[in-house]
């Protein structure tokens, strides 16, 4: 025979007033940002080269690392999310490229070139004193074209300041000037574009397409980011009280003080840094 259901009453609350409904809003704790929605912390080819180091270290002290709990299948994760990142890096610098209009895809090709050749050169003959190395610390990662021209404009004084120490190599002031005429070409491409509001300016402006790259990316990017800190914490506390084996499984380093972070594109799911 089956039971009969009864029935609870529960006595009525009173309604909160206006005055506990605004101290719940103000307690109420936020919710964090997807990683989706996070810049990388550093240029992705800098936590790649760590992640490709710190596969190849475990491996040689797995051994000793087993204590620890890191295992073969922490290698086999390093692995893969490497080439995951690898691969969604690829993919959102080509929608970032393809979004573009030609005359400023074509700008920014030429721009590009320029930077690496100044940065390149200052980097490998300028003598370092403390004002260059901090001028260069400063020249981060491109993450878009506000961060291209940023470099540039950074990177042209200090080529000039320098140009004795390019005396011999093919960074000569003609060159130099020659990069600061892209410079210009490539804000007036921008400029122009930025008149038509149809087109996309710069990758600042996501296409859907674009913007879900650049969030598979930086999904990609804190996945091994969470693996590989999570590897190296516990080999330290594995060789806590062996300072040279503790040494090969340091951190790798986020950006120091004053170094520029990557700007995040103004669109609807905003990064957030």
């Amino acid at each position: 025979m089956a039971k009969a259901m009864t029935k609870t009453v529960s006595k009525k609350r009173p309604a909160p007033d206006s005055t506990t409904k605004s101290a719940a809003r103000k307690t109420r704790v936020p919710t964090a940002p997807s990683k989706a929605d996070v810049l990388p912390d550093v240029p992705v080819g800098a936590l790649v080269l760590h992640s490709e180091r710190l596969t190849r270290t475990v491996a040689t002290h797995a051994a000793d690392l087993a204590a620890a709990k890191v295992t073969a299948a922490d290698l086999r994760a390093l692995s893969d999310l490497i080439t995951a990142l690898r691969a969604t890096e690829t993919a959102w610098k080509k929608t970032r490229a393809a979004a573009a209009p030609g005359a400023v895809a074509q700008a920014r090709d030429a721009l590009t070139l320029g930077r690496e050749d100044l940065v390149g050169a200052l980097r490998a003959f300028a003598d370092h004193d403390a004002a260059t190395q901090r001028a260069l610390d400063a020249i981060a990662g491109v993450e878009d074209d506000d961060d291209l021209e940023a470099d540039v404009e950074a990177a042209l004084p200090l080529a000039r300041a320098h140009a004795a120490d390019f005396v011999g190599t093919e960074i000569t002031p003609a060159h130099v000037d020659a990069v600061a005429r892209q410079l210009e070409a490539f804000r007036a491409a921008r400029a122009g574009v930025r008149h038509r509001p149809t087109d996309a300016t710069t990758a600042q402006a996501l296409s859907k397409e674009s913007l879900a790259a650049l969030r598979a990316r930086n999904e990609a990017f804190w996945a091994l980011s969470q693996v590989n800190r999570q590897v190296c914490g516990r080999a330290r506390f594995c060789f806590r009280r062996d300072s040279k084996r503790k040494a090969l499984f340091s951190s790798y380093a986020v950006e120091r003080a004053g170094v520029r972070k990557p700007a995040a594109p103004t669109d609807s799911a905003k990064p957030t840094v």
